[in-house]
């Protein structure tokens, strides 16, 4: 469950027609969606695995304050590292791009959509 001082900003972030705010809730509660918290944050991510072996850390969601965020992305890129994870991906605004390169992170495929209905 996210906590009631990060659930509307969470729910602004989500593109509801992808992820429902309560189908997240859900994974949540199942244990498919993990959350990591700090007094300031919030970031719910996903563990992948692919046909050709990659695993992948999954970033879903992250609120609250930036600094507070970025702590939390280091907190799970380091977590990926001691399990033997082969990536961490965030797909997100275009703005991430900016703040997250001196943490390593760089574009990796471009994903273009047109609204169709």
């Amino acid at each position: 469950m996210i906590p009631a001082s990060f659930r509307q900003q969470v729910r602004g972030l989500l593109d509801e027609r992808f992820y429902p705010f309560e189908w997240v809730e859900a994974e949540i509660a199942e244990g498919r969606i993990a959350t990591l918290m700090n007094e300031t944050a919030i970031i719910g991510f996903e563990a992948k695995r692919y046909p050709g072996g990659a695993t992948e850390l999954h970033g879903l969601f992250a609120a609250g304050d930036l600094d507070g965020i970025l702590d939390l992305i280091d907190q799970v890129c380091s977590l990926g590292t001691e399990l033997g994870v082969t990536v961490a991906a965030i797909e997100s605004r275009m703005g991430w791009q900016k703040v997250l390169k001196t943490r390593g992170f760089a574009p990796d495929r471009l994903r273009i959509v047109k609204e169709l209905g």
